[in-house]
Formats: C-alpha cells, structure tokens, sequence
C-alpha cells in the first residue's frame, strides 16, 4: 500500500477535460496539420515545436551526435518478432491505494533526435539523474517502462498518485500513461511541479518525499507534444509509464520552469488512487 504525503504539490494539467468544449477545440491541432501524424518522429515528444527555438543550433555550440548512446536507448524499446504467438495474460486490476509495481525505468533522452542532453535511471536506489541541454536544438530527457506484462487495469482508480523525493531545485516533470505498444503512440500527458518551497514542510515530515495525485480525467492525449482530439484512454489495457523533463510543454508553449544544467529526482512509487 502507498503511504501518501500529508500535502499535495502542484500540479499542472495543460488542459482539462472539464473545460468548456469549444476552448479544447481551439487548442486542439488537427491530425491534417503539418503534414498529418504520417510523418511522426521516433519520439514524438522529442519533435521540435514550431516557432519555439531554431531548427539548429549554432555550429560553435554543436557538439558530436553520441550514436552509440542512440542505439543504447532506443534498443531497450525494440521488441523483436516472435514466430509464435504470444498468449495474452489478463489485466492486473489496480485498486485504489495499490501501487503499480517494481517499475523498470530506463533512459530515453533527446540523444534519439541528435540532442546533447543525458540521463540515467538507477533502478535499486530509484534515483533519475543527468544534465538536460538545449544544445544540438534538443532540450528533453525522459525515462521509460518496457511494454508491462501484464497490462494495467485501471477501472477500479480515480488516478494515480506519484511518490517522488526531489533533489535541487523545483522542477516540472510530465507523467505519461500509454494505452498501446506503438512505440509512436498517443501519449496521455499530465505536467506536475515537484519541490516548491511551499511543500517543504510536508517534505520535511516524509524524508523529503512529497506525492502527486493525477486524475485520469486530467490526461491529456497528446503526439508531438501537441494535444489532438477524438481519444480515448483504455483504462483497461495500460502498457507503458513515462517521465519526461522537458523544454516544451504542449501546443508550442514551453515549459515555465525549464532550466538547463543537472538535475536529480528520486521517483519513489506509482499507485493507483
């Protein structure tokens, strides 16, 4: 079971499911723009936002594309063809209170479009840690769960709530849920910030800890850090968790609190509430 903090951070949906219809409409980009989703990056979250920063960094600030750090990361999300079918276990059902498990997270940074930034996740001691840059026009790391076997089942829950000890200055982090295997798929995105001075005191009552509490209504779907309309979540079938700290928020904003230089996060649990 999930001890939660006795006050919760701030969080930071970029829209709510709430909101009048016709304001998520104007904010919403449709799949014709720019060309359609045919032409999705790798990472869709590592995809530049127009008008936002320029398309390259300034050859004396360039540094070498580290490729062999490339083909590390992204390989640990490549699942090779099987000549036989694979049964499919049930869902695990997640009641309310209940954490999502031992979480294997692993480094997915802005290395995959050519960026400078990097990070590593230690999986024991739960410590994200690394150096996020906007060199090389990248400005993005993230950490990522294999495909979950089995999936999550999240019927029973109202949300999930987030145990994090933050280390270092506050920070915006992006919590992402996925409802399928494409590596290229929807991401259901909510933005939180973790170590405001005015969590301090619960922090102090908890070894420095502090706990986010995410609604589902709240996720957002987003491709290319744009939102787009007409989706659903599968609160039955949830396959992937990730973290992301970003430069860029969603519909070409950016992040308020993005800072470059290291960072350092703790993400101690993932429950269901």
């Amino acid at each position: 079971m999930l001890l939660f903090a006795t006050a919760t951070t701030s969080f930071a949906p970029p829209i709510s499911p709430t909101q009048p219809t016709a304001r998520r409409a104007r904010r919403l980009v449709a799949a014709e723009d720019e060309g359609g989703w045919e032409s999705r990056p790798l990472v869709p979250e590592l995809q530049q936002v127009p008008g936002r920063a320029s398309p390259d960094t300034p050859k004396e600030e360039r540094v070498p594309w580290d490729w062999k750090r490339f083909i590390k990361q992204s390989s640990e999300f490549v699942e090779l063809p099987s000549l036989l079918p694979k049964p499919k276990s049930p869902p695990r059902a997640v009641a309310p209170g209940e954490s999502f498990g031992a979480l294997e997270l692993f480094p997915l940074d802005d290395v995959v479009m050519g960026g400078a930034s990097s990070s590593s996740f230690d999986n024991a001691a739960r410590t994200w840690r690394g150096e996020v840059t906007t060199r090389n026009s990248g400005g993005f790391v993230g950490v990522r769960s294999k495909t979950l076997a089995p999936a999550l089942d999240l019927t029973g829950a109202s949300g999930v709530a987030i145990r994090v000890r933050p280390r270092g200055a506050p920070l915006r982090l992006k919590f992402i849920l996925r409802d399928s295997t494409d590596f290229n798929g929807i991401c259901w995105t909510a933005s939180f910030d973790v170590g405001q001075p005015a969590s301090m005191p619960a922090r102090l009552l908890d070894g420095g800890a502090e706990t986010v509490k995410v609604p589902l209504e709240s996720l957002v779907p987003t491709i290319f850090a744009r939102t787009i309309p007409d989706a659903t979540l599968d609160r039955t079938n949830i396959v992937g968790v990730q973290f992301a700290l970003s430069k860029f928020e969603y519909d070409g904003g950016l992040s308020p609190l993005f800072r470059e230089g290291e960072f350092e996060i703790d993400i101690l649990d993932v429950a269901a509430y």
